[in-house]
């Protein structure tokens, strides 16, 4: 483009700022503060030296090219978060709806939203769902109604009995009826347990506390009851958390002889422990005690092994009441089980 000799003299020179000195250049960054030099020879004998003192790094609309990467990188990752949590809200929003429909058996409806495949499996839940709690209402209906009928024969063989001069074989048949009466009301108190959750009812559990250990107390029972000097305040239905006081302690009594209460509350959890003097229950059996209709005492008869139910109402009343229960031993021998559940929340004064 110059024309002339191409022998000319032309010379090209990098300089870098004064803070590198004589450093070489290794990177992108060191460019910051240098300047180019261009020195040409003219036909005239003289010499053209330019300097061009910028900033030498690429720039796209008046930016450096590393900084609008950076820039236009940090976007897309911002939208690519922003559409992945869009996706996934309704996934969310599903694992809460199944864990709660878990607890309470209750219809839990998950708005179908999101991808289509998404919205399908929302759909399917929700029928799912549907279909479940009309099965549990279907199966509570028809246990209630052969309960009642049951009770009603129960009755009158129970007064006909009655008309019978006393004898053994008398004496026998009324305790096989109070056996059946009592494993009729299990059974139908397990079937509303499973379909029974928390309320928002505030209750006092050491008033219930209270009550069932004066029940006892009356009825000739050795029952003790620490800690229910001041409220214990969860929220449930009282019915349900009443008959978990009464199912714990009449198994401490019926396989220990006695019972021992205790509550006690932390900033989350109020806690009842019910203890008894019996033999304890084997660890590898503390699971399987939970299960419908399984007794460590394999005789039927009530006074000891029971309908197997008492511990799986209890199990279902405090997970549908969003809480736990610990099975363990008693210093000293015995079993103790651990209630947990969740602590009402703090009335304001005003």
């Amino acid at each position: 483009l110059l024309g002339g000799s191409p022998e000319r003299f032309v010379a090209l020179s990098l300089i870098t700022n004064e803070r590198r000195g004589s450093h070489p250049v290794r990177s992108l960054r060191d460019l910051s503060g240098a300047r180019l030099e261009a020195v040409v020879e003219l036909d005239t004998g003289g010499y053209l030296d330019v300097m061009y003192g910028g900033d030498i790094t690429v720039r796209l609309l008046g930016l450096p090219i590393g900084l609008l990467a950076g820039i236009i990188g940090f976007l897309v990752a911002l939208v690519a978060l922003l559409a992945v949590r869009r996706e996934t809200r309704p996934l969310t929003d599903l694992s809460q709806a199944v864990e709660r429909f878990g607890t309470q058996l209750e219809l839990q409806p998950v708005p179908e939203r999101g991808a289509p495949d998404v919205r399908a499996v929302i759909q399917a839940v929700n029928t799912m769902q549907a279909r479940i709690v009309d099965l549990v209402r279907t199966r509570t209906l028809v246990l209630g109604a052969i309960s009642h009928d049951l009770r009603t024969y129960l009755t009158r063989l129970k007064l006909r009995l009655e008309f019978l001069p006393p004898s053994d074989q008398v004496a026998k048949a009324a305790a096989d009826l109070d056996g059946m009466q009592a494993l009729v009301e299990d059974a139908l108190a397990f079937a509303r347990a499973s379909f029974s959750g928390a309320s928002d009812e505030e209750v006092d559990l050491a008033r219930l506390a209270q009550a069932e250990r004066d029940g006892r107390l009356a009825e000739g029972a050795e029952v003790t009851l620490q800690g229910a000097e001041a409220p214990r305040r969860v929220l449930g239905s009282p019915a349900a958390l009443a008959r978990v006081i009464a199912n714990l302690v009449g198994n401490a009594i019926a396989y220990g002889g006695r019972a021992d209460m205790r509550l006690g509350e932390t900033e989350t959890e109020v806690e009842l422990v019910v203890e008894d003097r019996g033999p304890g229950i084997p660890v590898s059996e503390r699971a399987s005690v939970f299960e419908p209709f399984y007794r460590l005492e394999p005789s039927r008869n009530r006074e000891r092994g029971g309908a197997g139910l008492g511990l799986t109402i209890v199990k279902q009343i405090v997970e549908g009441h969003g809480g736990r229960v610990l099975m363990g031993d008693r210093p000293g021998g015995g079993a103790s089980v651990r209630v947990l559940l969740p602590r009402a929340p703090k009335r304001g004064n005003g």
